[in-house]
């Protein structure tokens, strides 16, 4: 039987928990081996963003307790179906992938490069942000899956669907904490004064 690994991306401007609880529900609802956390270099909607060397060291620290759950690093500027997949494959030769996405994220796929050729080769596990969601996340994979008819997916339940890195970030500016970070990424922004913690 052929592995089965999970692929979550973004930003992680900072990581949190949301994140991280996100990969542990989809490891156990989609029946993974492990989840492989890519982290998009230079994001093409952001402009200000904390340095890449940060944000990977703060991915690293958040994932230090997990087995199951591992940075990938591309060494790309930009994560993209047709770069990034071939350099999975490498890795993970008879792994079946999974990709994993939140349900706000899951409404802009369409406008993603090569999206047609992930959603017909790599299932979908979406995980709702809100559970009021479901609905209106069902009918766009419903018509995903009539323009991509070889899409497979699963909805999961919302976890921590109130956290954004924005709202983190605001906090960190404001008090210097936040209890929505592992503890050694919150020590990590405050040795390195990221966000402009105090």
């Amino acid at each position: 039987m052929s592995k089965k690994i999970g692929v979550f991306s973004g930003v992680f401007d900072p990581i949190h928990i949301g994140h991280v609880e996100a990969c542990l529900v989809a490891l156990a609802a989609c029946e993974l081996q492990q989840v492989i956390v890519l982290i998009e270099q230079k994001p093409r909607r952001k402009d200000t963003i904390a340095d890449y060397t940060d944000r990977k060291k703060m991915v690293e620290l958040a994932l230090g307790d997990f087995t199951s759950i591992n940075l990938f690093d591309t060494k790309q500027a930009n994560i993209t179906y047709a770069q990034t997949v071939p350099k999975i494959k490498k890795q993970f030769p008879h792994a079946e992938l999974c990709y994993i996405v939140g349900s706000d994220t899951l409404m802009h796929l369409g406008e993603w490069e090569d999206i047609g050729s992930l959603l017909q080769t790599m299932e979908l596990c979406v995980v709702l942000r809100d559970n009021k969601d479901k609905s209106s996340v069902e009918r766009e994979l419903a018509s995903l899956k009539k323009q991509y008819p070889k899409l497979v997916y699963k909805v999961l339940p919302a976890v921590w669907s109130p956290i954004t890195s924005s709202s983190i970030r605001e906090q960190l500016a404001s008090t210097g904490h936040s209890d929505l970070v592992h503890r050694n990424v919150l020590s990590y922004i405050q040795e390195h004064k990221l966000y402009k913690t105090t």
